[in-house]
């Protein structure tokens, strides 16, 4: 499963490569103290390789459909993340934000119901099942 990560992986490093060469030929350097070093630890695991396969067990959980409507939920946690932990304030777009993204999955958790009553949306098999 770690394998399937490196492509994306490689593909954040190549992307933020130009960025880090820029601030290398500015002079700007990285003091590696042992609390950067506990935040790259922190980043390198439990947002990139955790999240990973929770998110994956959640889907054979659950399912696709259903883990992929929590994916949309990141920003409010994102939003109320940083107004605990970094005091920032909330605004009330930031609210207006987290109320579209909640009528969005509202409305698709209703839609599926509505597919689910009428018996639309079911699949054929393409082939016959051996």
């Amino acid at each position: 499963a770690i394998l399937r990560m490196i492509p994306s992986k490689g593909f954040g490093v190549l992307a933020m490569a130009p960025f880090f060469a820029h601030d290398i030929v500015a002079g700007e350097r990285i003091a590696f103290t042992p609390k950067v070093l506990g935040a790259f630890a922190y980043v390198a695991v439990l947002p990139s390789i955790v999240s990973y396969f929770i998110f994956n067990a959640a889907t054979d959980t659950v399912g696709p459909a259903r883990a992929g409507l929590a994916i949309t939920l990141m920003p409010i946690f994102g939003a109320f993340l940083s107004a605990g932990l970094l005091g920032e304030k909330l605004h009330a777009y930031h609210f207006a934000g987290m109320a579209f993204i909640l009528l969005g999955i509202a409305l698709s958790l209703v839609g599926k119901r509505e597919q689910a009553a009428s018996g639309a949306g079911r699949a054929t098999p393409l082939e016959d099942p051996l």
